[in-house]
């Protein structure tokens, strides 16, 4: 027997001990809870590999099965048990058709799973088990999908509509996965043609190397998308195929000059990036500073990213420095961050606003969780102000501070101190306080 081998009471032991039946997992006990089923599952794959998959296969039967029963019982707000069950199905198909089991069976399991979801875990399930049926499961998913598709009502864009929106979804991704350009094409007629829809098509006719119909079906896509008003991902999406099919046809000029559009419609870093990528080497200076007049004529706060990722600091001083307070607050602590501590040791006036304006945002906006981080950023705010001779500034600031803000109680202690030239905290942080720094920047991606 081998050192992967799980019996089924030793199955049913490590299920009890990690499930822990009959005690409700809280939302911050849950990420552990989740690792000790890893840990279960990570056994049951191994068995696959180790030759025994069909007993694999019974045990994740068992194992989703009490994933149902424990669905009450926890705190699933992350999505971190729905993730797993996903999982589970995947590795429950894989290990199947290791074991040779019949596809017809094993698809006809997962549809009675899918009917019989009380708890959303089933929910778009196909979206990943397409990508690991083989071609009979294929098969078998899409006769089936396509009789359900067939029995229901058309689509009247309410509740009664459902059936056929969730065959129809489910019928278009298993021909997908199975590249059936054609049949997917009759389907969108039966239904409807979306932008989705055509780069599924450009994706499955470039892959047979018809780059050209390829092509075609990426700009139908985009004159759908115009129309849609919703779907930015599909546009995006759409874009990044057009530009790789025409540079794969040998029409580089024709995928910078769309590039340059998007770059003019939206001069940030992810688009000057973009460019940038598909220039020649040789060129890139003078679509530099191409891209950099596009860019003076843009908010700061759309072009700040940008500024500092290519080090334009003259640009960047000039901006920061034209723009109010106000404007200087509503930049993400994301992006202004970055750019103050570019250029407070060579700019520190500037520098010495944005840092002024990075502390003022949170303190205006009374999150006093942040306060620790407020004063931080008005301690260098202090600094910068005196390495450019500008204590005035900091003066009027303390007073400005002072007379808003000075009911602020969890506030006003610390920043006494920085105005006496103090450090903003009175003890090194503790590792829970820098810690909780960190999130401030995670929130404001």
């Amino acid at each position: 027997m081998s050192a992967s081998t799980f019996s089924e009471k030793e199955l049913h032991e490590a299920l009890e001990a990690a499930l822990q039946p009959g005690r409700f997992i809280a939302f911050n006990a849950s990420f552990d809870f989740i690792q000790g089923l890893e840990e279960v599952h990570t056994r049951l794959k191994a068995m696959i590999g180790a030759g025994e998959s069909a007993t694999a296969a019974l045990h994740l039967e068992t194992f989703i099965a009490a994933c149902f029963e424990k669905a009450e019982e926890i705190d699933d707000s992350s999505g971190g048990l729905g993730q797993l069950v996903e999982d589970l199905f995947c590795t429950w198909v894989r290990a199947r058709q290791a074991a040779e089991a019949k596809a017809g069976e094993t698809v006809e399991l997962l549809l009675r799973w899918m009917d019989h979801d009380d708890y959303g875990f089933c929910h778009r399930l196909e979206e990943e088990v397409v990508k690991v049926l083989d071609g009979d499961g294929l098969g078998e998913l899409a006769a089936e999908a396509r009789v359900r598709f067939e029995a229901s009502a058309p689509d009247d864009r309410g509740p009664a509509g459902y059936p056929r929106r969730r065959w129809t979804e489910v019928l278009k991704r298993t021909l997908a996965a199975q590249t059936d350009a054609e049949e997917y094409l009759a389907l969108c007629e039966l239904t409807r043609l979306a932008s989705t829809d055509c780069d599924v098509l450009a994706a499955i006719h470039e892959g047979r190397g018809n780059l050209d119909e390829a092509l075609s079906w990426v700009e139908r896509g985009l004159g759908l998308a115009g129309r849609e008003g919703y779907s930015g991902g599909a546009e995006y999406e759409l874009k990044k195929r057009q530009r790789n099919l025409l540079l794969r046809l040998g029409r580089s000029k024709e995928a910078i000059d769309l590039a340059w559009r998007d770059f003019e419609k939206g001069p940030h870093l992810f688009a000057y990036e973009t460019l940038m990528g598909l220039v020649r080497f040789a060129d890139r200076d003078s679509w530099h500073q191409r891209a950099m007049v596009v860019a003076d004529g843009s908010g700061l706060e759309s072009v700040i990213d940008l500024l500092v990722k290519t080090r334009e600091l003259d640009r960047l001083v000039a901006r920061i420095s034209a723009a109010t307070a106000t404007e200087l607050e509503a930049i993400s602590h994301y992006s202004s961050e970055p750019a103050a501590d570019l250029l407070a040791a060579s700019h520190p006036a500037p520098a010495a606003r944005v840092y002024r304006a990075l502390g003022l945002r949170v303190v205006n906006a009374k999150k006093s969780k942040y306060y620790y981080a407020a004063l931080a950023h008005l301690e260098r705010a202090r600094e910068c102000y005196l390495a450019s001779g500008r204590e005035d500034l900091w003066r009027e600031l303390v007073a400005d501070v002072r007379l808003r803000h000075g009911r602020k109680t969890s506030f006003m202690p610390g920043f006494e101190r920085v105005a006496e030239g103090g450090p903003a905290v009175d003890h090194e942080p503790s590792m829970l306080e820098r810690a909780r720094s960190r999130w401030p920047k995670l929130r404001e991606r």
